[in-house]
């Protein structure tokens, strides 16, 4: 079985995709963690109630948005 890196799926390199998360963890600290272990980053959602469309939406109509 072959797996494709998460960032492949977006054209982002390793470092391009954590330093968006990143963002997307400052901007919604109570929501999502990145934690490392090892050298390994586990991105954890906390709020199992989030709405995706209403995060897109958010990040669509705010001025101030995620971006790299």
């Amino acid at each position: 079985q072959q797996s494709v890196a998460l960032g492949a799926v977006f054209r982002l390199t390793e470092t391009a995709l954590l330093a968006k998360l990143e963002l997307l963890v400052a901007k919604y600290p109570n929501d999502y963690r990145i934690d490392e272990i090892a050298g390994i980053h586990q991105f954890s959602r906390l709020n199992k109630n989030i709405e995706p469309l209403q995060l897109l939406k958010n990040h669509y109509t705010d001025k101030e948005q995620v971006t790299v």
